[in-house]
């Protein structure tokens, strides 16, 4: 007998998720027992473990830790966002190593790594609801899970766990506009919701602008856009928990100007195209440079690019194209022009990061390679292009077996890739 659609997808999802387990496990192996050869380094070991650790120790003392007297003669705990402590998913953590002394700086890595893997499932839900093939959207949910900015990000706690819940948001979207129904806008309030909790403000700002920008590229234009407003005025409400004692402690706090960081040279987009093209090897120095960030696509989305171009199909990519665009212009600030936009707005001055807006463009290029994919697979062909694209797969997987075995050799001897045009 056959399953109802909706069993059948929540069957697909769970298989999805139990593979994309065993992938983010092997992706990440290094990290992980039994190998456990290096670990995270940068911000998540020397900020937010130690907010981690102070968390998990009041608690365990039986205290709920509203004060931080270690940071500026004393400062309010639960109003430091990025402690995240009234993020859901935190308590999880926390009730996994309650048996434990302490929390372990190990458990926060696989909370993160944890998050990837999230990120992939929700991307692939995401990419399904919009009726794509199961590879389709495998290939852009890897763009978006194992891309390069959403690992370079690793020692950001709150960019990643922040980042994971954007498919979810899009997600509702596309299901409120399809149905002609505010109700699946839920989905994109609990996103938002999680993405503030999840513990930096700059990465839920990004989520809120690309929202907001995606429903108004799609076919609902204002009325969705309208709705997804709703929706993020509602999970403010849910988060109220957070954003009151942030909202007060900011009332004294003195602030310098954040807005900038990343890239602001169009130049510096190459990665994307090139894997390694800014060097990221073992000891060559910082892992990314101040001014540019790691942002390989993956092959999958530069096959799903060319074919786009060859094909010129336009009208199916228009969405996270203008999407993406929006985003690439905030994060690149042509001219400083919107600098001189942001700082007409004192609160978006002090909160705002410009490179974060690459997040937006890594949730676009999900959605770019899912479909160029998907038409990809939807080409008709007659009994001898079939052939041929059988015996093409089969050489095609042999080149890339070789190819993969070449950069494990590389990484076993140190890891020293190529970097530049050399890549």
């Amino acid at each position: 007998m056959k399953l109802p659609f909706a069993r059948r997808a929540a069957a697909e999802l769970l298989g999805v998720a139990a593979l994309a387990f065993l992938a983010t496990y092997g992706f990440f192996c290094e990290y992980l027992p039994p190998m456990e050869r290096v670990h995270l380094y940068s911000d998540i070991e020397s900020y937010h473990f130690p907010l981690q650790r102070y968390a998990f120790q009041s608690l365990k003392e039986g205290r709920f830790p509203e004060w931080d007297p270690s940071i500026y003669c004393g400062v309010s705990f639960v109003a430091n966002v990025q402690a995240a402590l009234l993020y859901p998913p935190s308590w999880l953590m926390y009730a996994a190593s309650w048996r434990r002394e302490r929390i372990k700086f190990k458990m926060l890595e696989d909370f993160v790594f944890t998050h990837i893997w999230l990120a992939f499932v929700l991307c692939y839900g995401w990419l399904r609801g919009r009726r794509l093939r199961p590879l389709a959207s495998a290939m852009g949910a890897g763009v978006f899970a194992f891309g390069g900015y959403m690992v370079s990000q690793c020692v950001h706690v709150g960019v990643v766990t922040g980042l994971t819940w954007m498919p979810l948001g899009l997600w509702g979207i596309d299901q409120a506009t399809a149905r002609g129904d505010w109700r699946p806008l839920w989905k994109t309030a609990v996103a938002s919701a999680l993405c503030f909790l999840a513990g930096y403000p700059p990465t839920w700002i990004v989520f809120s602008t690309t929202c907001v920008v995606y429903a108004l590229a799609g076919r609902g234009r204002w009325r969705a856009a309208v709705g997804v407003g709703g929706a993020l005025v509602a999970s403010v409400l849910v988060a109220l928990a957070q954003w009151l004692p942030t909202l007060q402690a900011s009332a004294v706090a003195a602030f310098a100007p954040k807005y900038g960081g990343g890239a602001y040279s169009w130049q510096a987009l190459i990665p994307y195209f090139v894997p390694n093209w800014f060097d990221a090897n073992p000891g060559a120095g910082p892992p990314y440079p101040s001014d540019v960030l790691y942002l390989y696509l993956g092959l999958p989305a530069l096959f799903a690019i060319g074919w786009a171009l060859a094909r010129r199909t336009w009208r199916p990519y228009a969405q996270p194209v203008a999407a993406a665009a929006v985003c690439l212009v905030m994060a690149t600030n042509p001219g400083g022009l919107v600098y001189r936009l942001v700082m007409q707005v004192p609160v978006l001055e002090q909160s705002l990061q410009s490179y974060n807006f690459y997040e937006g463009v890594a949730a676009m290029a999900a959605l770019v390679t899912a479909l160029g994919v998907d038409d990809f697979l939807a080409g008709a062909r007659t009994a001898s292009q079939k052939a041929r694209g059988r015996w093409l797969a089969l050489v095609v997987t042999a080149a890339l077996a070789g190819w993969a075995m070449r950069q494990l050799w590389i990484w076993g001897h140190g890891g020293r890739f190529r970097s530049g045009t050399g890549s």
